[in-house]
């Protein structure tokens, strides 16, 4: 669980620090092309998870939400602050949501539990956060 809230805290972090956008870089188009490229496939992979969560394949899951947040936390944040924000928190709480996943899956009793409901929560966290992402695409493209 440390680990998880680990990355969560680098990740808020690097998001406010390293991926500040200039003025020029918050033009729609390169936000439509960061879209195509990386969140789209990503969201998709994310939707694939629940999909399989609903399913009754935790493991496999659980496991596609923490790869699919690994794989794209090191890629390019969107060219836009607010967007990017939103962004970093949601891949950091998938990928703390899958490992707390996992880690309940492997345990057993009241810790099984705790694991799950922590998991659960960082979902739904994440869930909420990529509903702010596509709300600020659509705003921003006028959609």
């Amino acid at each position: 669980m440390r680990r998880a809230l680990w990355g969560l805290a680098g990740t808020m972090l690097a998001v406010g620090i390293l991926n500040a956008p200039s003025a020029a870089a918050s033009r729609p188009v390169g936000v439509v092309s960061w879209w195509t490229g990386t969140a789209s496939p990503a969201m998709t992979s994310f939707t694939k998870a629940f999909s399989e969560l609903n399913q009754g394949n935790a493991r496999s899951g659980c496991t596609l939400f923490r790869s699919t947040a690994t794989k794209a936390l090191p890629e390019p944040y969107p060219p836009n602050a607010q967007i990017a924000y939103h962004w970093g928190l949601m891949l950091a709480y998938y990928q703390a949501g899958g490992d707390e996943c996992l880690q309940g899956l492997a345990m057993s009793g009241k810790a099984a539990l705790a694991e799950r409901d922590m998991a659960t929560q960082h979902l739904n966290d994440a869930a909420a956060q990529g509903r702010l992402v596509v709300a600020e695409m659509r705003a921003m493209l006028g959609g």
